[in-house]
């Protein structure tokens, strides 16, 4: 036993660069394998969010176009969706249901078909200025929304906007057409509509009201402050570098 293990030291020295360059190849291997498959994984993710994307379009898009034409043809601009948190369903609905405005076009007069919807998601918007509130804004995109009238340092004030969200297809688990609340359609949807955070894409964007094409501001939630405060002010500048 003894003689056998020393014949294994004798053996690693002789050969120590060979079993080195051994080790380097194996660990580089498995690099690359690693590297490959995670390739292949994010391939495969990304792969199939477009076709989940590609699906639920085609499953809502028909549907959403003719009641919104139909609403249009009546005359009526305010074309609202009803958001149902899905834990509420179906009974659960005396704090839910409520009318949410989706984002839709016109260019002189007339309805700009699909303007509402894209190949992720579905823009919604609310009219700050129906709401007498105004967004605060400094260089760092940094933002919060208030009662307009009021100065802070460092932020100027837009009053008389629209600001459009963007529902995603993932955070809409179904809709209903035909089961309508108030003669308005149900999206059921992932988090409550209280959530904007989680429920809507990160990116804003803060438009003229009425929908002036020239003044698009974009913004990104994860720089907004619930409220203004000197602290929240610094601690938000200084985590959206990282951004």
């Amino acid at each position: 036993m003894i003689n056998f293990l020393e014949g294994i030291l004798d053996f690693y020295r002789d050969n120590n660069d060979l079993i080195n360059l051994i080790k380097d190849a194996l660990y580089f291997s498995t690099f690359i394998l690693g590297l490959n498959f995670l390739w292949n994984w994010n391939f495969r993710k990304k792969t199939k969010e477009i076709e989940d994307n590609l699906k639920f379009r085609k499953q809502i898009e028909e549907e959403l176009q003719e009641y919104v034409i139909e609403k249009s043809r009546n005359n009526i601009k305010d074309i609202g969706i009803r958001f149902v948190y899905w834990k509420n369903y179906p009974w659960k609905l005396d704090d839910d249901g409520f009318k949410h405005l989706l984002n839709v076009k016109y260019l002189n007069g007339e309805l700009i078909c699909s303007s509402w919807i894209d190949s992720v998601g579905i823009y919604f918007e609310e009219d700050l200025r129906y709401l007498s509130l105004s967004l605060y804004l400094d260089d760092n995109g940094i933002f919060f929304i208030t009662s307009g009238g009021k100065q802070y340092p460092g932020f100027k004030e837009f009053k008389d906007k629209i600001l459009i969200f963007q529902l995603p297809f993932t955070k809409i688990m179904n809709f209903d057409f035909r089961e309508k609340i108030e003669y308005e359609p149900v999206f059921y949807i992932k988090y409550h509509y209280a959530n904007r955070k989680k429920l809507y894409d990160h990116k804003y964007i803060l438009r003229e009201n009425p929908r002036d094409e020239y003044f698009s501001i974009e913004l990104d939630s994860r720089k907004q402050l619930d409220r203004y405060s000197w602290i929240g002010h610094m601690y938000k500048k200084a985590l959206s570098k990282f951004l």
